[in-house]
């Protein structure tokens, strides 16, 4: 695998975790509910998400 691409992938894979941090924490902050309640609904959520498109394929 080429250099260029693999700094590619890592470079999204980062960023995506990043936009992905800053997407549950963004609603969790201003309440006093811990940064995990957010993540943990995240995860919940991709685990539905990754059900129904593997039903609906």
């Amino acid at each position: 695998m080429p250099f260029g691409k693999l700094a590619l992938i890592l470079l999204v894979v980062i960023a995506a975790a990043g936009a992905t941090v800053w997407l549950v924490l963004s609603p969790v902050s201003n309440t006093t509910l811990s940064p995990f309640v957010g993540l943990s609904l995240l995860s919940i959520a991709g685990l539905i998400t990754a059900v129904l498109v593997r039903r609906l394929s």
